[in-house]
């Protein structure tokens, strides 16, 4: 398995979110990104836990709201490192996991929000 330093994936993981376009990036609010050393099952590369933003207008949220708990994406840094074979591969898996949980927060798809990890 190849794997990285924590400091490496930190900073891979705050290249992807630097690259969110401006657009996304301010229609975020509440949004905690942690990096966890691995997945409950050991194979998930991330995960989004929240209430996406469609959703927002139901009887629930507000509750949520008024404890002030965010939202969560999570980066499960062994599961990427076991997905990747090199360093680009682990700095591009990241960038691709967190993406797609950003797009899981707005409830769509990555093409949906106008920008795509290529």
């Amino acid at each position: 398995m190849f794997s990285v330093g924590e400091e490496q994936f930190e900073q891979f993981v705050a290249d992807a979110i630097d690259a969110i376009p401006d657009n996304v990036a301010k229609a975020m609010d509440n949004v905690a990104f942690i990096i966890e050393d691995d997945s409950p099952d050991g194979e998930a590369l991330g995960a989004y836990d929240g209430i996406p933003i469609p959703q927002r207008e139901s009887s629930v949220y507000p509750f949520q709201a008024a404890t002030g708990r965010p939202d969560r994406i999570v980066l499960y840094k062994r599961a990427i490192e076991r997905a990747s074979g090199s360093e680009s591969g682990v700095r591009d898996t990241v960038r691709r996991t967190l993406h797609a949980q950003v797009a899981r927060l707005f409830g769509v798809a990555e093409r949906e929000l106008g920008w795509a990890v290529q």
